[in-house]
């Protein structure tokens, strides 16, 4: 894997490029997308299209701090799928990912407006904070609110509202499939201290350039560097997923959205979107596992460079002592 990437997270940086060759022995190496001609996007991939029929792409941070995750932050509603053509078998489609309902609360228990930083009330569409949610505990019964879903269609075109058919979307009951993003206050119950955060409490400016991973003032997008690390340290725990059968040969569309701008300062953050087939006549345990040092510990990465704990059926890299593999855990 060869590319370019910025660390930092200062306020000052700016770095432009284009034209990227690789040159080797016998000369240049052909790139794909090399001068970036054909764009640097997911258009190429995803149907981006929203509920309002607008083309909505993911964010990243804003400020140029980078981040490590994609998100939509208190803003248009937006949906992202994409295509494709699968044999029969069970499956299982999911990301990283969270969604939190309102804007910024502090560890004192104030809650702030994501545009302003300034103390304000619960507002938006349902006047709730996020931890007026988690106590109230009604996410699934709450009708008045528009959530974040993750879903697979079978529609021949992706589906942009993502209501069932009965309530005038564009889902079909009993055909397609969608779940409800948790919110990191139902993922985390209620602990605050193990919740991501995506903004500071206030608003302070501070420019201490020997801190890099940190919110260097006030921003409405927030710090994705705060999911991205939660996503690194515990996946299991953030995995959101939906989970479907096909009995033949099926086209579908898989994705995530929000059909509507709740206008409370949510905040989704995700990454590492992956589909998964399901053995059924797969046994427990790691098979044809060769390692030069039995007695060497065995640690398990998913396909993104991420540790796993305790890896579920799927293909992952397998390391022990000196020896790196790839293998499918059954």
């Amino acid at each position: 894997m060869i590319g370019i990437a910025n660390t930092g997270s200062y306020d000052d940086e700016w770095c432009a490029f284009d034209n990227f060759k690789l040159v080797g022995p016998n000369g240049e190496v052909a790139l794909e997308n090399g001068d970036f001609s054909t764009g640097l996007d997911s258009k190429r991939e995803w149907d981006n299209f929203n509920s309002e029929n607008k083309e909505k792409t993911p964010d990243m941070q804003k400020d140029g701090a980078g981040g490590g995750d994609y998100r939509k932050c208190g803003g248009s509603p937006y949906k992202y799928g994409q295509q494709i053509e699968l044999p029969a078998g069970k499956y299982r489609f999911g990301m990283l990912t969270f969604h939190r309902y309102g804007s910024t609360v502090s560890p004192e228990g104030k809650y702030f407006n994501h545009k302003s930083g300034d103390e304000a009330d619960a507002y938006g569409r349902v006047n709730r904070t996020p931890k007026d949610w988690y106590v109230a505990n009604d996410y699934e019964a709450q009708t008045t609110y528009d959530h974040a879903y993750i879903f697979m269609s079978q529609n021949e075109t992706c589906p942009k509202d993502l209501n069932w058919s009965k309530d005038f979307g564009e889902l079909t009951e009993g055909k397609d499939v969608r779940t409800r993003i948790k919110d990191c206050w139902e993922i985390c119950k209620g602990n605050f201290d193990e919740m991501p955060d995506n903004n500071t409490y206030g608003k302070e400016a501070t420019r201490d350039y020997e801190t890099r991973n940190k919110v260097i003032n006030w921003h409405d997008s927030g710090n994705e560097r705060e999911a991205a690390a939660a996503f690194v340290n515990e996946p299991e725990k953030y995995y959101q997923y939906v989970e479907f059968e096909l009995t033949e040969p099926t086209k579908v569309w898989v994705g995530m959205g929000k059909n509507t701008n709740t206008s409370d300062g949510y905040w989704q953050a995700w990454a590492d979107q992956t589909l998964k087939v399901w053995d059924e006549n797969a046994g427990a345990g790691v098979s044809d596992l060769v390692v030069e040092d039995e007695n060497a510990p065995v640690e398990y990465y998913n396909l993104q460079g991420i540790r796993v704990a305790n890896p579920e059926n799927g293909i992952y890299i397998v390391k022990q002592g000196n020896k790196v593999t790839k293998r499918i855990i059954k």
